[in-house]
């Protein structure tokens, strides 16, 4: 007889790594059935023989990186998302970006608890995005370098969102109270308040296409590609994410620091950047080209390069969400 519910717990996830032997409890609750992973090779090779078993839900333990590698994993293996578990977000990550975004979320144990009594919340079906890249070097999300590859994620951001990445790595991942400071003192000194916001905000040389047009301009300060409304911080840049099912939200921009730092305010209240170059619409596709050479960008969290990055949407998910 098969259980109902599974965990899948990313041991390296700061939720995790933070509480010795969390990960051994976890799996202990749901009787064996899960797996326990360190890299996202040793979660490809463990999915399979947990979906031959068919829990019907599956608890992921983990942050953004960990629900975008899960995802990415399951549409490798089975490209009709109809036929994957429904995923519940346990607050596993150092942020948990996306899972908070959809609804409340619980500690793991909490969470798996609540799941294998019966109270894993409602079932809601999620938009993705659909990850194309090209020439891509190896990094945090692979180990080697690739011609092409695809994943399924839900944030993707270049400019000012790849360089506040570089320095978080920089500064050895300081967690959320660094995030939020730098946010702060970035969009301050943009104002002219105090310090210097040029290396954060500055235009990242870049070209991009949306729904197959190229778009003015050689280089963007910021550019968010997201089915996720709360990109993070409180920051609802792309306010129109969800929207539809075969569109993505893109908003991006050209402005100089200080004028782009003043438009903070309107981020944080859900409302369109203001500029003669803003792109701001539910698109079809979107391609970024970083030229002869690799650029940075992140994808949920994690900073990578490639030469060229091509996002449509993707799969739609089943998560479910915490009930009070």
């Amino acid at each position: 007889m098969t259980r109902a519910v599974a965990v899948l717990v990313n041991a390296r996830a700061g939720g995790v790594a933070r509480h010795p032997g969390l990960a051994e409890r976890l799996l202990r609750a749901a009787a064996g059935l899960g797996a326990v992973t360190r890299s996202e090779a040793e979660l490809a090779r463990a999915l399979p023989s947990l979906l031959a078993r068919a829990p019907r839900a599956w608890v992921v333990v983990g942050g953004d990186g960990t629900l975008r590698a899960t995802v990415s994993a399951l549409h490798a293996l089975e490209p009709r998302s109809d036929r994957w578990p429904s995923l519940l977000l346990a607050q596993g990550g150092t942020v948990c970006t996306i899972a908070r975004d959809v609804g409340p979320i619980a500690p793991p144990l909490e969470t798996l608890r609540r799941a294998l009594a019966g109270r894993a919340g409602r079932e809601i079906a999620h938009a993705t995005l659909r990850v194309d890249t090209e020439d891509e070097l190896p990094g945090s999300l692979a180990e080697v370098a690739a011609p092409a590859r695809t994943r399924v994620g839900f944030i993707v951001g270049t400019g000012l969102v790849a360089r506040f990445f570089e320095a978080y790595q920089a500064a050895g991942e300081p967690g959320l109270g660094w995030a939020a400071r730098t946010a702060a003192v970035t969009f301050a000194s943009a104002l002219g308040v105090g310090g210097s916001a040029a290396r954060l905000l500055a235009p990242l040389p870049c070209a991009m296409e949306v729904d197959g047009v190229p778009q003015p301009g050689s280089a963007w300060s910021l550019v968010l590609v997201s089915t996720v409304r709360d990109v993070g911080l409180g920051f609802r840049v792309t306010y129109r994410a969800g929207e539809a099912s075969d569109r993505v939200h893109v908003v991006a921009s050209s402005l100089p620091p200080r004028e782009l730092g003043r438009q903070a305010l309107r981020v944080l209240a859900a409302r369109p950047l203001r500029g003669h170059d803003a792109v701001d619409r539910l698109a079809a596709s979107v391609a970024l080209d970083f030229g002869l050479a690799p650029g940075p960008w992140v994808l949920d969290g994690d900073l990578v390069r490639a030469r060229r990055v091509v996002v449509r949407p993707g799969p739609a998910v089943r998560l479910r969400v915490l009930g009070d």
